[in-house]
């Protein structure tokens, strides 16, 4: 028996509240888990109600614990807020894409905001969710302070010795510290770290990432691009990204691999097809390296395919048996996914209202 279950998306027209401020600015939706506030969800899946935005968590494969070590968990992130949007001079909107899908092995960031000589740091997670950053002793509503994450001030003045320690107030439970050297320095080169309330951590050192006591390393050859996540036991959960070294400006579909170590002794192979999603032209639309095009184009999950026991591995850009495999489909009006069917046969359908109906290429109102 198939169960099919319909939720419908309320999309927030916070752009268009948003019109009557924003000139010549970035507006950057809301994106992430968000906590604390109300969810619709899922086994995979979470509506946030208050600005009706999708957001999944898809479980890929796991990393057993090495020795002294914890395990780690690759999932893939998707959120529904896909653009970015810019209020032009001439009063339109213009489109900046967003990728909805995410790797959670590697996308880690801070992200430093300056209003004269006051600072807001905040967290970059994989999910896509940014969260503001409150320096320790220098609390306030809005999370500004006139202390730089060097530990120093804009005139050079030393402010904090040691750790510079952040926590945020949303409901996240997070605690961030930066690795202060005594100089001011650009802090995009000083180590810092990631605690979660569950005793995880993330510790981020230049290009060297490590989860939990697992590395994790990058290695790109041509089109392709290797991520390998090393426990202390030397055994690697390895993400292959676009295995067949497609041309990504001409290719249709791409195949990225995951392995991991199986209990056996053998290995274990998650294969993720992705497909260009070509969107109907006409929209003012930037692709985000300054050159707007009538045709906007996504990168979807299409399938994500189980090492199950029996399962044959489809050919790229055919859809997989449906016991073993994750099947995703995309509206084609802005691009939003819009349908899962689940290993087994669920299905889940997604509405997005103002999407396009009766704006009449009025695209502030159709995208959140």
């Amino acid at each position: 028996m198939v169960a099919r279950l319909r939720r419908i998306i309320i999309i927030s027209c916070i752009i268009s509240v948003m019109a009557a401020v924003l000139h010549a600015e970035i507006f950057k939706p809301e994106r992430g888990f968000s906590p604390g506030i109300e969810q619709i969800g899922g086994s995979i899946d979470n509506i946030d109600i208050a600005n009706g935005k999708l957001h999944l968590t898809v479980p890929i494969a796991a990393l057993p614990s090495g020795a002294g070590g914890a395990g780690y968990s690759l999932n893939l992130h998707y959120d529904s807020h896909i653009y970015d949007a810019e209020q032009l001079s001439n009063g339109t909107w213009q489109l900046t894409d967003h990728p909805g899908w995410h790797y959670d092995a590697f996308h880690y960031a801070l992200d430093l905001e300056t209003v004269g000589s006051q600072y807001r740091l905040n967290l970059i997670l994989p999910d896509g969710g940014s969260h503001i950053l409150i320096l320790k002793g220098y609390e306030s509503a809005k999370g500004y302070s006139d202390v730089k994450p060097n530990g120093f001030r804009a005139n050079g003045t030393k402010a904090i010795s040691g750790l510079v320690n952040y926590h945020t107030i949303d409901g996240s439970y997070l605690r961030v510290t930066v690795e202060a050297n005594g100089s001011d320095v650009n802090y995009t080169l000083l180590p810092w770290n990631i605690y979660y309330p569950d005793g995880s951590y993330v510790r981020v050192n230049g290009n060297t990432v490590t989860l939990n006591n697992n590395v994790a390393s990058v290695t790109q050859s041509g089109n392709n691009q290797q991520v390998a996540i090393t426990n202390s036991s030397g055994k690697s959960l390895i993400i292959n990204k676009n295995v067949t070294n497609a041309n990504i400006n001409t290719a249709v579909w791409v195949r990225d691999e995951v392995t991991v170590p199986s209990v056996n002794g053998g290995t274990l192979k998650y294969v993720i097809d992705w497909k260009k999603n070509t969107l109907p032209a006409g929209r003012l639309y930037n692709n985000g390296a300054g050159n707007s095009q009538l045709t906007p184009v996504h990168w979807g999950v299409a399938y994500i395919q189980l090492p199950l026991p029996g399962a044959a591995v489809a050919a790229l850009g055919t859809e997989p048996a449906s016991w073993s495999s994750y099947k995703f489909g995309y509206n084609d009006t802005y691009g939003e996914l819009n349908y899962i069917r689940m290993p087994g046969g669920a299905e889940y359908n997604y509405e997005y209202i103002l999407d396009g109906t009766g704006v009449s290429g009025n695209t502030k109102q159709a995208v959140a």
